[in-house]
């Protein structure tokens, strides 16, 4: 299978990045905040850049071709992932609870708040879980991106000359 279009390779991309998340939570039970989610999550991402670059349809193989190639497609990836976890923790309110379960669990046993100290903190945690999880994963994601993609573009403009 052939897959010419920069467009379809960054949608195919992000596609197996939401099933491998959607694996994680609902078949393996995994927690998407944890480490092997994300870092999973990253490794399709990261390989799903390098495919794009790497196949990029340019007349040269310059640096700033290659990098626009993958600034695009990262760009897209980026903003449907990013609409995809607020759809997903919009309809999985139970993350929250648990979170919010588990942090107050450690507050309590720590001793050093009161209870309306921690139904005050749990307030907040409401109101900041989401924004903060969504900016997370926005910012992990052009990070990772960006790099991606420049050293990808650097690698291949200098194996052509």
């Amino acid at each position: 299978m052939h897959i010419h279009s920069r467009t379809k390779k960054a949608l195919l991309t992000t596609l197996l990045m939401i099933c491998y998340i959607l694996l994680c939570r609902y078949v393996l039970k995994i927690d998407t905040r944890s480490s092997a989610s994300l870092f999973g999550m990253l490794g399709i991402y990261v390989a799903g850049l390098i495919w794009i670059v790497s196949t990029a349809h340019v007349s040269k193989k310059h640096f700033s071709l290659l990098f626009q190639s993958g600034f695009k497609s990262f760009i897209l990836m980026t903003f449907l992932m990013i609409v995809f976890f607020i759809i997903f923790h919009k309809l999985n309110r139970q993350i929250l609870d648990d979170f919010i379960r588990e942090n107050n669990r450690m507050i309590a046993e720590s001793g050093n708040k009161t209870p309306t100290e921690i139904e005050t903190n749990e307030a907040l945690l409401r109101s900041y879980f989401v924004p903060m999880t969504i900016s997370f994963y926005t910012l992990v994601l052009l990070i990772t991106g960006a790099i991606t993609s420049a050293l990808t573009a650097v690698l291949i403009s200098r194996s052509n000359k």
